[in-house]
């Protein structure tokens, strides 16, 4: 636990190892976000630390977010962290699913919504002013292949090279509201 403590937050007033870029490219997010992250979820009773049949304590909070994060930062398998982070597979895999329950139950109603007609005003007229009238924002699309598709429903999800596969579309505005 200490390493993960050292290497990406300062511990004994000691600066972290890895400075607030490098922290951004692991996570996907800046330290500042994470921190807020980590404030909201360390009391839900599913991410307290607890101790277990045999009398240990098992995981500290921050242990099993940074596990989580570092799924979703780059859509990783869960086995990928856990000798970094020392937790199994299927711990950070139900970690990862609570985490992300977690976000869209607190953070959903603000940030997972249609924007206010204000908004999508604010938002046109600011890129009519940019040279692109009537532009509501960007879209980004990329094909994620499926390699555990259900073999059930593997013909519904059948790309045209022949591979197992959805396509993920995000629209998002300069703001970031996806």
């Amino acid at each position: 636990m200490h390493n993960i403590l050292r290497d990406y937050f300062d511990v004994g007033g000691l600066p972290p190892i890895y400075d607030a870029r490098d922290f951004e490219t692991r996570f996907r997010v800046p330290r500042a976000v994470f921190r807020r992250e980590y404030s909201a979820v360390k009391d839900e009773p599913f991410f307290q630390q607890r101790i277990n049949a045999t009398g240990k304590l098992q995981a500290h909070p921050l242990q099993t977010l940074v596990a989580a994060f570092r799924v979703v930062a780059h859509g990783e398998a869960a086995d990928r962290a856990d000798e970094y982070v020392r937790l199994s597979r299927i711990v950070i895999a139900n970690y990862t699913k609570l985490l992300m329950e977690f976000i869209v139950r607190r953070w959903g109603p603000t940030y997972l919504r249609r924007p206010y007609q204000d908004e999508v005003n604010t938002i046109m007229d600011r890129n009519m002013e940019r040279g692109i009238p009537g532009c509501m924002s960007s879209l980004d699309c990329c094909h994620w292949e499926w390699h555990q598709c259900p073999t059930g429903m593997a013909g519904a999800y059948r790309s045209r090279k022949g591979t197992r596969g959805i396509d993920v579309e995000a629209v998002c505005d300069d703001d970031l509201w996806v």
